[in-house]
Protein backbone atom coordinates (compact mmCIF):
# COMPACT_ATOMS: atom_id res chain seq x y z
CA UNK A 1 0.00 0.00 0.00
CA UNK A 2 2.94 2.52 1.03
CA UNK A 3 4.23 2.16 -3.18
CA UNK A 4 0.92 2.45 -3.93
CA UNK A 5 0.47 5.63 -2.30
CA UNK A 6 3.79 6.83 -3.07
CA UNK A 7 3.44 6.19 -6.98
CA UNK A 8 -0.05 7.78 -6.64
CA UNK A 9 1.59 10.93 -4.57
CA UNK A 10 3.97 11.15 -7.19
CA UNK A 11 1.61 10.70 -10.29
CA UNK A 12 -1.18 12.06 -8.84
CA UNK A 13 -2.28 14.42 -12.13
CA UNK A 14 -2.33 10.83 -14.28
CA UNK A 15 -3.78 8.36 -11.54
CA UNK A 16 -6.31 10.33 -10.09
CA UNK A 17 -8.29 10.78 -13.44
CA UNK A 18 -7.62 7.40 -14.38
CA UNK A 19 -9.29 5.72 -11.07
CA UNK A 20 -12.35 7.74 -11.55
CA UNK A 21 -12.86 6.62 -14.90
CA UNK A 22 -12.04 2.85 -13.91
CA UNK A 23 -14.56 3.34 -11.08
CA UNK A 24 -17.20 5.15 -14.10
CA UNK A 25 -16.37 1.59 -15.69
CA UNK A 26 -16.54 -1.04 -13.05
CA UNK A 27 -19.72 1.02 -11.99
CA UNK A 28 -21.49 0.55 -15.38
CA UNK A 29 -20.04 -3.01 -15.46
CA UNK A 30 -21.90 -3.93 -12.42
CA UNK A 31 -25.19 -2.03 -13.56
CA UNK A 32 -25.31 -4.16 -16.68
CA UNK A 33 -23.78 -7.37 -15.27
CA UNK A 34 -27.04 -7.26 -12.81
CA UNK A 35 -29.56 -6.82 -15.68
CA UNK A 36 -28.03 -9.54 -17.11
CA UNK A 37 -28.32 -12.06 -14.43
CA UNK A 38 -31.77 -10.73 -14.05
CA UNK A 39 -32.86 -11.80 -17.45
CA UNK A 40 -30.22 -15.27 -16.85
CA UNK A 41 -32.62 -15.94 -13.77
CA UNK A 42 -36.08 -15.70 -16.03
CA UNK A 43 -34.54 -17.83 -18.76
CA UNK A 44 -33.25 -20.43 -16.49
CA UNK A 45 -36.88 -21.36 -15.37
CA UNK A 46 -38.24 -20.91 -18.87
CA UNK A 47 -35.31 -23.20 -19.75
CA UNK A 48 -35.78 -25.50 -16.88
CA UNK A 49 -39.13 -26.23 -17.25
CA UNK A 50 -39.01 -26.78 -21.25
CA UNK A 51 -35.91 -29.26 -20.70
CA UNK A 52 -37.99 -31.25 -18.58
CA UNK A 53 -40.57 -32.04 -21.16
CA UNK A 54 -38.21 -32.78 -23.79
CA UNK A 55 -36.15 -36.25 -25.03
CA UNK A 56 -32.45 -36.66 -24.27
CA UNK A 57 -31.15 -34.41 -26.88
CA UNK A 58 -33.26 -31.41 -24.96
CA UNK A 59 -31.36 -32.53 -21.77
CA UNK A 60 -28.21 -32.00 -23.20
CA UNK A 61 -29.18 -28.37 -24.22
CA UNK A 62 -30.11 -27.68 -20.70
CA UNK A 63 -26.98 -28.84 -19.54
CA UNK A 64 -24.97 -26.75 -21.73
CA UNK A 65 -27.22 -23.92 -20.73
CA UNK A 66 -26.56 -24.67 -17.10
CA UNK A 67 -22.56 -24.74 -17.66
CA UNK A 68 -23.23 -20.93 -19.37
CA UNK A 69 -25.13 -19.88 -16.45
CA UNK A 70 -22.48 -20.81 -13.79
CA UNK A 71 -20.19 -19.24 -16.34
CA UNK A 72 -22.07 -15.73 -15.87
CA UNK A 73 -22.32 -16.12 -12.15
CA UNK A 74 -18.69 -16.39 -11.88
CA UNK A 75 -18.37 -13.21 -14.09
CA UNK A 76 -20.82 -11.67 -11.98
CA UNK A 77 -18.81 -12.93 -8.69
CA UNK A 78 -15.68 -11.02 -10.69
CA UNK A 79 -16.96 -8.26 -11.57
CA UNK A 80 -18.31 -7.63 -7.59
CA UNK A 81 -14.68 -8.59 -6.08
CA UNK A 82 -13.27 -5.96 -8.46
CA UNK A 83 -15.32 -3.33 -7.32
CA UNK A 84 -14.79 -3.74 -3.98
CA UNK A 85 -11.20 -3.43 -4.74
CA UNK A 86 -11.73 -0.21 -6.54
CA UNK A 87 -13.38 0.99 -3.53
CA UNK A 88 -11.03 0.34 -1.15
CA UNK A 89 -8.39 2.28 -3.34
CA UNK A 90 -10.74 5.07 -3.64
CA UNK A 91 -11.34 4.79 0.11
CA UNK A 92 -7.56 5.45 -0.29
CA UNK A 93 -7.37 8.01 -2.54
CA UNK A 94 -8.15 11.22 -0.51
CA UNK A 95 -5.30 10.43 2.35
CA UNK A 96 -2.97 10.16 -0.50
CA UNK A 97 -4.44 13.22 -2.52
CA UNK A 98 -4.10 15.03 1.52
CA UNK A 99 -0.79 14.42 1.81
CA UNK A 100 0.70 15.53 -2.04
CA UNK A 101 -1.73 18.51 -1.02
CA UNK A 102 0.47 19.29 2.70
CA UNK A 103 3.48 18.10 0.54
CA UNK A 104 2.26 20.97 -2.30
CA UNK A 105 1.50 23.32 0.12
CA UNK A 106 5.31 23.09 1.50
CA UNK A 107 6.72 22.82 -1.83
CA UNK A 108 4.72 26.29 -2.58
CA UNK A 109 6.24 28.00 0.21
CA UNK A 110 9.82 26.45 0.01
CA UNK A 111 9.72 27.69 -3.52
CA UNK A 112 8.30 31.04 -2.11
CA UNK A 113 10.63 31.41 -0.18
CA UNK A 114 13.31 31.06 -2.66
CA UNK A 115 11.80 33.51 -5.03
CA UNK A 116 12.33 35.98 -2.14
CA UNK A 117 15.59 35.16 -1.01
CA UNK A 118 16.61 35.15 -4.70
CA UNK A 119 14.88 38.82 -5.21
CA UNK A 120 16.66 39.90 -2.17
CA UNK A 121 20.08 38.81 -3.43
CA UNK A 122 19.58 39.88 -6.85
CA UNK A 123 18.48 43.69 -5.92
CA UNK A 124 21.85 43.06 -3.67
CA UNK A 125 23.73 41.92 -6.38
CA UNK A 126 22.35 44.66 -8.55
CA UNK A 127 23.12 47.70 -5.84
CA UNK A 128 26.61 46.15 -5.37
CA UNK A 129 27.29 45.92 -9.00
CA UNK A 130 25.75 49.22 -9.97
CA UNK A 131 28.12 51.01 -7.12
CA UNK A 132 31.15 49.35 -8.57
CA UNK A 133 29.95 49.86 -11.76
CA UNK A 134 29.30 53.85 -10.58
CA UNK A 135 32.97 53.57 -9.23
CA UNK A 136 34.70 52.37 -11.78
CA UNK A 137 33.20 55.01 -14.13
CA UNK A 138 34.39 57.60 -11.37
CA UNK A 139 37.68 56.42 -11.79
CA UNK A 140 37.74 55.92 -15.24
CA UNK A 141 36.23 59.66 -15.61
CA UNK A 142 39.42 61.17 -13.37
CA UNK A 143 41.78 58.99 -15.16
CA UNK A 144 40.41 60.28 -18.41
CA UNK A 145 40.29 63.66 -16.86
CA UNK A 146 43.81 63.61 -15.81
CA UNK A 147 45.14 62.34 -18.93
CA UNK A 148 43.48 65.41 -20.85
CA UNK A 149 44.47 67.31 -18.12
CA UNK A 150 48.48 65.92 -18.92
CA UNK A 151 47.68 66.20 -22.94
CA UNK A 152 46.08 69.64 -23.21
CA UNK A 153 48.92 71.52 -23.44
CA UNK A 154 51.25 72.60 -26.59
CA UNK A 155 54.68 71.55 -26.17
CA UNK A 156 57.27 73.39 -24.96
CA UNK A 157 60.66 72.19 -27.02
CA UNK A 158 64.25 72.32 -25.33
CA UNK A 159 67.73 71.20 -26.34
CA UNK A 160 69.56 69.29 -24.01
CA UNK A 161 72.98 69.19 -24.60
CA UNK A 162 76.08 66.58 -24.32
CA UNK A 163 79.89 67.15 -24.69
CA UNK A 164 82.12 64.96 -26.57
CA UNK A 165 85.85 64.96 -27.65
CA UNK A 166 86.60 65.84 -31.43
CA UNK A 167 89.42 65.29 -33.28
CA UNK A 168 90.66 68.46 -34.91
CA UNK A 169 92.43 67.29 -38.20
CA UNK A 170 95.70 69.56 -39.75
CA UNK A 171 97.81 67.13 -42.33
CA UNK A 172 101.77 68.56 -42.51
CA UNK A 173 104.74 67.10 -44.49
CA UNK A 174 107.20 65.55 -42.53
CA UNK A 175 111.11 64.90 -43.54
CA UNK A 176 112.62 61.31 -43.05
CA UNK A 177 115.85 61.47 -42.09
CA UNK A 178 118.19 58.72 -41.02
CA UNK A 179 121.32 58.91 -39.11
CA UNK A 180 124.53 58.49 -41.52
CA UNK A 181 128.57 58.32 -40.95
CA UNK A 182 130.81 60.93 -42.36
CA UNK A 183 134.84 60.55 -42.82
CA UNK A 184 137.29 63.05 -43.15
CA UNK A 185 140.59 64.01 -43.18
CA UNK A 186 142.36 66.27 -40.11
CA UNK A 187 145.31 67.77 -40.49
CA UNK A 188 148.21 69.25 -38.51
CA UNK A 189 149.40 72.42 -36.86
CA UNK A 190 152.67 73.26 -35.20
CA UNK A 191 152.20 74.32 -31.18
CA UNK A 192 154.41 76.59 -29.61
CA UNK A 193 157.10 73.84 -27.84
CA UNK A 194 157.53 72.67 -32.39
CA UNK A 195 155.09 69.64 -31.76
CA UNK A 196 152.45 68.94 -34.37
CA UNK A 197 148.63 69.01 -33.24
CA UNK A 198 145.99 67.85 -35.03
CA UNK A 199 143.71 70.71 -34.90
CA UNK A 200 144.62 71.96 -38.62
CA UNK A 201 141.88 72.23 -41.06
CA UNK A 202 139.33 69.49 -41.54
CA UNK A 203 137.94 68.17 -44.90
CA UNK A 204 134.48 65.79 -44.80
CA UNK A 205 133.95 64.12 -47.92
CA UNK A 206 130.48 65.14 -48.23
CA UNK A 207 128.60 67.02 -50.60
CA UNK A 208 130.52 65.58 -53.57
CA UNK A 209 134.26 65.99 -51.80
CA UNK A 210 136.25 63.19 -52.78
CA UNK A 211 139.68 61.85 -52.30
CA UNK A 212 140.95 63.42 -55.42
CA UNK A 213 140.30 66.87 -53.99
CA UNK A 214 142.01 66.30 -50.97
CA UNK A 215 145.30 64.92 -52.66
CA UNK A 216 144.92 68.09 -54.61
CA UNK A 217 145.36 69.88 -51.42
CA UNK A 218 147.80 68.17 -50.31
CA UNK A 219 149.94 68.66 -52.92
CA UNK A 220 149.48 72.15 -53.06
CA UNK A 221 150.43 72.15 -49.67
CA UNK A 222 153.61 70.19 -49.92
CA UNK A 223 154.42 72.68 -52.98
CA UNK A 224 154.26 75.91 -51.21
CA UNK A 225 155.99 74.94 -47.94
CA UNK A 226 158.13 76.99 -46.20
CA UNK A 227 161.47 75.46 -44.04
CA UNK A 228 159.15 74.18 -41.46
CA UNK A 229 157.39 72.59 -43.72
CA UNK A 230 154.20 74.30 -43.27
CA UNK A 231 151.85 76.10 -45.73
CA UNK A 232 149.67 78.99 -44.14
CA UNK A 233 151.31 76.77 -41.18
CA UNK A 234 149.46 73.98 -41.69
CA UNK A 235 151.43 70.67 -42.49
CA UNK A 236 150.30 68.87 -45.16
CA UNK A 237 152.52 66.24 -44.76
CA UNK A 238 150.18 63.64 -42.87
CA UNK A 239 145.92 63.93 -41.62
CA UNK A 240 144.23 62.61 -38.94
CA UNK A 241 141.43 60.51 -40.08
CA UNK A 242 138.10 61.23 -38.65
CA UNK A 243 134.39 61.00 -38.81
CA UNK A 244 131.35 62.01 -37.66
CA UNK A 245 127.36 61.25 -37.86
CA UNK A 246 124.41 63.34 -39.17
CA UNK A 247 120.61 63.55 -39.77
CA UNK A 248 120.32 63.25 -43.31
CA UNK A 249 116.93 63.94 -45.50
CA UNK A 250 116.11 60.91 -47.38
CA UNK A 251 112.56 61.67 -48.15
CA UNK A 252 108.98 63.22 -46.75
CA UNK A 253 105.48 61.90 -45.87
CA UNK A 254 102.02 63.40 -44.73
CA UNK A 255 101.64 63.53 -41.06
CA UNK A 256 97.77 64.78 -39.54
CA UNK A 257 99.30 66.88 -36.66
CA UNK A 258 95.35 67.62 -35.55
CA UNK A 259 94.11 67.94 -31.63
CA UNK A 260 91.23 66.77 -29.85
CA UNK A 261 88.49 70.15 -28.81
CA UNK A 262 85.77 69.33 -26.64
CA UNK A 263 82.31 70.25 -28.40
CA UNK A 264 78.99 70.74 -27.13
CA UNK A 265 75.94 69.12 -29.11
CA UNK A 266 72.70 68.19 -28.81
CA UNK A 267 71.87 65.28 -28.19
CA UNK A 268 67.82 65.12 -28.19
CA UNK A 269 64.88 67.81 -27.33
CA UNK A 270 62.65 67.24 -24.46
CA UNK A 271 58.78 69.14 -23.66
CA UNK A 272 59.49 70.84 -20.62
CA UNK A 273 55.95 70.91 -19.37
CA UNK A 274 55.22 66.99 -19.52
CA UNK A 275 58.89 65.65 -20.18
CA UNK A 276 58.17 63.80 -23.61
CA UNK A 277 61.58 63.36 -26.17
CA UNK A 278 62.20 63.34 -29.34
Amino acid sequence: MEKIREFIGSHKKIVVPVIAAAVLLLAGGFVLAAAALTGVDDGSSEQTAQFVKTEDGETSARADQSEKNTTSADQSEKKKKDMRQAEEENADVPDGNTADKNDQEQTDRETEQSSETANVSGSTAKSSTGSKSSGGSQNTNKSGSASQSDNAHTHKWADHTAKKQVWVSKMVTVDDYETKTISGARFYTMSGDNTYVANGPTYWFENGFTQADLKAIISTGLKNADSNGLYNGVYYGNYQNVTKTEQVKVGSHQEDQGHYETQTYVDYQYCTVCGQKK
